[in-house]
C-alpha cells in the first residue's frame, strides 16, 4: 500500500508506520511537496500538471499495489494525475 500527499501531510504521516500497524505502508514523501520546502512552493507543485504522473511512475507501482491519495482539497492536478497514473498502471 502506498501513500500520496501534499498540502495535508499530517494526515498522512499519521497512518504511516504506526507499531502495530495491520498492513504495510510506503508512504511517497516526495520532496516538492513538502512543507517544509516552502507553503507556496508547496502549493504550486501541487497545482502543477502532470508532477503526480512522474512521482508515481519513480515509485514504479503495479497491478498489486494499493494507493491512498491523501489530500486537503482532492482537485490539485498533482493528486488527478497521480490517480489516473496508477491506476493506468493497474493500481487500485
Amino acid at each position: 500500500m502506498y501513500l500520496v500527499r501534499g498540502h495535508s501531510n499530517l494526515a498522512t504521516q499519521e497512518i504511516f508506520f504506526r507499531a502495530g500497524g495491520l498492513m504495510h505502508i510506503s508512504a511517497i514523501l516526495d520532496e516538492g511537496t513538502l512543507l517544509s520546502n516552502g507553503a507556496l512552493r508547496s502549493m504550486a507543485i501541487e497545482r502543477t500538471p502532470g508532477y503526480g504522473r512522474i512521482v508515481i511512475a519513480d515509485q514504479r507501482l503495479g497491478a498489486n499495489d494499493v494507493l491512498i491519495l491523501v489530500n486537503a482539497y482532492g482537485i490539485n492536478a498533482a493528486l488527478i494525475d497521480a490517480a489516473l497514473e496508477a491506476r493506468s498502471r493497474g493500481s487500485s
